[in-house]
C-alpha cells in the first residue's frame, strides 16, 4: 500500500542482521516475482531452517519453507482451486474479526488440530505407537473439539494506536479442557 518505503527500509535492515549471524541469502525469480530464501543453521541440524519472503502487489509473504511461498504465490490471484476462500472456518473468522468492514493490516489463521495430527503422523513414522497414545490422550481432554483459531491486527486507527481480535472456533458441545471457555449467561 502506500508505505512501501517503510517495508522496503525494515526489510533491509531484517536482511542486514540475519547476514551478520551467518545466514545466507539467495533471491529467484517465481512467476515474475522476487522471492529471497535465507538460509540459517539450527544447532547442529542436516537442514538449515529458512526464512522466505516475497513482495507481491500490497502483500508481504513471509513464510519458513520455499514450497510454501510458491504455494502462496501460485494461490495469490484467488484462481487456484484450492484456497482459503472455500475454508468456512478461516471465512467466519474474517468475518469477526474485522474491523469497520476491512480484514485488517495482518490476519492470521491456524487449524490447531491440523498441526498437532501432522506432528503426529511424522513421529508415527517413526513409532506406530505415538499415533495411539495421542489419540488416547487428545481425544478426552476435548481439544479434537478446537477446530481453528484466528485473528487481526490493525495499528495507526482513527480512535486508537493498534488494535486486535482473536476468535476461536470451537465444536459444541465443548468437554475436558475447554469446558473451561463456559461462562453462565449472568
Amino acid at each position: 500500500g502506500d508505505n512501501e518505503k517503510t517495508v522496503d527500509a525494515l526489510m533491509e535492515k531484517a536482511e542486514k542482521a540475519l547476514e551478520e549471524n551467518g545466514a545466507e541469502g539467495d533471491d529467484e525469480e517465481i512467476d515474475g516475482t522476487k522471492v529471497t530464501t535465507w538460509s540459517f543453521k539450527n544447532g547442529g541440524g542436516d537442514k538449515p531452517n529458512q526464512l522466505v519472503y516475497f513482495i507481491k502487489d500490497t502483500m508481504l509473504v513471509a513464510t519458513s519453507d520455499l514450497d510454501t511461498a510458491k504455494g502462496v504465490l501460485a494461490r495469490l490471484d484467488g484462481k487456484h482451486s484450492d484456497t482459503f476462500a472455500d475454508n468456512d472456518n478461516y471465512n467466519l473468522i474474517l468475518e469477526k474479526c474485522s474491523t469497520d468492514d476491512e480484514d485488517g493490516l495482518f490476519v492470521w489463521y491456524i487449524n490447531p488440530m491440523g498441526l498437532v495430527q501432522a506432528g503426529i503422523q511424522q513421529a508415527a513414522a517413526q513409532n506406530p505407537q505415538v499415533a495411539l497414545i495421542a489419540g488416547a490422550v487428545l481425544e478426552p481432554l476435548g481439544l479434537m473439539s478446537l477446530k481453528a483459531m484466528g485473528g487481526s491486527a490493525d495499528m495507526a486507527t482513527e480512535q486508537f494506536d493498534g488494535i486486535t481480535k482473536t476468535f476461536f472456533v470451537i465444536e459444541q458441545p465443548t468437554k475436558g479442557l475447554l469446558n473451561v471457555f463456559q461462562f453462565p449467561a449472568i
